[in-house]
């Protein structure tokens, strides 16, 4: 019983070392706002496969005022320096985006998508329990 006990203080020691932000409270982070950016990322990829400027630029704005948004309330917070740099290398894949879009590189365009759906899901991984508290 005491090995048990022991293994269980450790366990829980690791797991609060390893992943502080786990217990982060993010309070007052607009879902609505989480929501319209993953609406403009389930559309994105498509729209640039059909060669749709004009949606995949929409799209993108979606995003990015999304990202200013989240920037914003990272940046105020001490506890989430992880999640403002999460969102700067986000917003920095954004413009390579959009930048593509303008060049009617769309191969490129996709493969900016792509990396910025990898961004959110890793901060998502880190914060995402937090708000659906």
């Amino acid at each position: 019983m005491r090995s048990v006990w022991k293994w269980s203080v450790w366990l829980s020691l690791i797991v609060s070392s390893v992943s502080p932000a786990l217990a982060v409270e993010l309070e007052g982070f607009d879902k609505d706002v989480m929501q319209a950016m993953d609406d403009a990322f389930k559309d994105l990829e498509p729209v640039i496969g059909a060669r749709n400027t004009e949606a995949a630029i929409s799209d993108v704005q979606v995003l990015l005022e999304g990202y200013q948004w989240t920037g914003d309330y990272f940046k105020a917070r001490t506890d989430t320096p992880d999640a403002v740099q999460w969102n700067a290398e986000g917003h920095a894949l954004l413009e390579s985006v959009l930048a593509s879009l303008n060049r009617q590189d769309f191969e490129k365009a996709a493969e900016s998508a792509r990396a910025t759906a990898k961004n959110c899901k890793a901060c998502h991984e880190v914060y995402k329990k937090s708000l659906s508290r």
